[in-house]
């Protein structure tokens, strides 16, 4: 009777053992390595959608799941929008350009997993103080949309700000730009399309 005890006992915990090894094979994480063209790559099922980081390497996502999302970079150049005023002096119409020489640079990062947008936006040469700034769309070059995003006034701005679901589309599609407003351009006075950098 005590063998057979002893020999049920030894038997679970063999088993038991056996048991958390698949397990602990099962959740261990997969492996991140790959090659970068030497030799074969070695990269996982679940992490074939990953960019590479251009070293041979690359990160799992900010998300729950190596797929669930990943970063992407995106830019704009900032250009004046000349306007053309219609003026009228002792009752003759007088056309008069108002021109701008401002110019910027602005990128940006989209984070599929956290829905936000990191942003550094820089420009000089406005011509008054700048009145307001955001992303507007869904629009291509030279249409006008709403505002989707609002940014903060300031020559140098750095941050990160949340999106909606709906705007990812468009700002991945190119069908979002960055505009700059001032004083003497109220609707805008410096604007760039949003593209993939």
């Amino acid at each position: 009777m005590k063998k057979e005890v002893y020999f049920t006992i030894v038997f679970m915990l063999i088993a038991l053992l056996t048991l958390s090894t698949i397990i602990a094979e099962d959740i261990r994480p997969a492996n991140q390595r790959e090659d970068n063209g030497i030799g074969v790559q070695v990269r996982p099922a679940n992490q074939m959608n990953l960019p590479s980081n251009g070293n041979g390497g690359y990160v799992p996502t900010q998300g729950s799941s190596y797929n669930s999302g990943y970063t992407v970079p995106l830019s704009a150049q900032l250009k004046p929008i000349n306007k053309t005023n219609l003026t009228i002096v002792n009752g003759t119409n007088i056309t008069t350009e108002k021109i701008s020489n401002a110019t910027g640079n602005a990128k940006f990062v989209v984070n599929k997993a956290s829905n936000t947008l990191s942003y550094d936006v820089q420009y000089s040469q406005l011509s008054s103080n700048e009145t307001g700034a955001s992303i507007n769309g869904p629009a291509l070059v030279n249409q006008n949309a709403a505002t989707l995003l609002f940014l903060p006034l300031g020559i140098n701005k750095i941050g990160i700000i949340h999106y909606a679901d709906a705007i990812e589309k468009y700002l991945l599609s190119g069908q979002t730009y960055l505009n700059i407003k001032s004083l003497l351009f109220p609707n805008g006075e410096i604007r760039g399309q949003i593209i993939q950098a």
